[in-house]
């Protein structure tokens, strides 16, 4: 006989985050990616490799490289035809793509120096930073979607002998971070215009990620952690502690949320960056050179020095509790409706607290997306899969708790 608890009302949203899988492995390393939403990415590697996908995942396609066989370091995805990459041999450049990468337009030439990150904004304008040139740091503003640049008025002298690190630039609002080596970090607070030189604890500031006042910057330090966490928007920082004392090559967060890499481990906090646990599981071989959150969406990406693409779905909203009612055994409904196009509902009830985890698979066994992967208490669940990116065919979902596990099928008819 089940038992009544008592609630008032119990329509609980959890968030909840799923593990790291490997997409695909491409021949080389992958220094770079960008993701503008859940389905479109682009990547580049050293030996001027991109690649692009514009489904998720599900496939990665090579792009022709760009007219100057250089290596390449960082990449900006505008959306699924347009994107911008950096190169750098004996002169430095910036290239253009507005079909897909069939063809590259150079639209920045610059002799010397190293880019190291671009970021555009939602109405064209953007920003890129690069290594001193000269004895001042080389940055460049765009109003055209990158296709030109201009570094009028941008004079910021290097301090001493400085350089920066690719990927190194983050943009949050009108707040924009790029790391300097010898522990500094350089913050604006109006787009751009001027700049701060901030201290940290961080000798070579690899990875910076804001989630509004607090951000979390990881690289490599003479002292461990390695790692520094601001709550005031990059003014002042203070060390954390992350497991391991490898440099940490990528950072992204959402929310109250962080993921950093350190070596081929990617670790997660859920409360602004005080606690951090792994995260990634063993499949991820390489070391994680750079990460990144899709603009639109909750997709996380990161790439490796295998070449690997991983990716993860970060913090999720939609499981709830249906039921105030203590279940006695372990069941997994049928999903409903089914067929279904292309969102439908799994309920599951777990009869005691313990580590519960969904996912849904295809026919072929690949499992393709991780719906539940937490301790939950004993209760009856529902949680939505959105199957909008996936093609028409029969999917399998599968429960494990403990020594339970169930799997049933599903049909996504579009």
């Amino acid at each position: 006989m089940k038992t009544l608890i008592f609630v008032f009302l119990l329509i609980l949203t959890a968030s909840i985050s799923s593990q790291w899988t490997v997409q695909t492995t491409i021949t080389g390393t992958l220094y770079s990616i960008s993701a503008v939403n859940n389905d479109v990415a682009w990547a580049c590697g050293p030996t001027a490799n991109i690649v692009r996908t514009t489904n998720g995942g599900q496939n990665w396609s090579a792009i022709n490289t760009v007219p100057v066989n250089v290596p390449l370091y960082n990449i900006f995805a505008i959306d699924a035809n347009s994107a911008l990459v950096t190169g750098t041999g004996d002169f430095s450049y910036v290239w253009k793509t507005t079909n897909g990468g069939v063809n590259w337009v150079q639209v920045l030439s610059q002799e010397f120096g190293f880019l190291n990150g671009i970021h555009i904004n939602t109405n064209g304008t953007g920003f890129l930073t690069g290594d001193p040139v000269g004895g001042r740091w080389s940055l460049w503003k765009t109003s055209n979607y990158g296709s030109s640049w201009d570094s009028t008025g941008m004079r910021l002298p290097a301090i001493n002998f400085e350089f920066g690190f690719q990927n190194a630039l983050h943009v949050n609002g009108s707040n924009y971070y790029f790391g300097s080596n010898d522990s500094r970090i350089y913050v604006s607070t109006n787009s751009g215009t001027s700049w701060t030189a901030r201290t940290t604890t961080i000798k070579n500031p690899f990875a910076i990620w804001f989630n509004g006042t607090v951000g979390i910057a990881g690289g490599t330090s003479v002292t461990t952690p390695g790692v520094n966490r601001s709550t005031n928007s990059g003014t002042s920082w203070v060390s954390v502690t992350v497991p391991t004392t490898n440099p940490a090559g990528g950072l992204v967060g959402d929310g109250t949320w962080f993921w950093i890499a350190r070596g081929s481990t990617i670790y997660r906090s859920t409360d602004n960056g005080v606690t951090w646990a792994a995260n990634s599981s063993d499949n991820v071989l390489g070391w994680v050179n750079h990460m990144c959150k899709s603009r639109t969406g909750n997709m996380l990406w990161a790439v490796t020095s295998s070449g690997e693409i991983c990716s993860s779905e970060g913090v999720l909203t939609g499981l709830s509790s249906t039921s105030g009612l203590l279940p006695e055994n372990y069941s997994l409904s049928q999903n409903y409706p089914n067929p279904f196009n292309p969102v439908t509902n799994i309920e599951f009830s777990v009869p005691k607290s313990l580590f519960v985890k969904l996912t849904v698979s295809d026919v072929t066994g690949r499992e393709i997306v991780t719906l539940v992967n937490q301790n939950m208490t004993a209760g009856t669940y529902k949680t939505d899969w959105d199957a909008s990116k996936y093609s028409s065919g029969i999917y399998f979902y599968t429960i494990t708790s403990g020594s339970y596990r169930e799997t049933k099928k599903m049909m996504l008819v579009k």
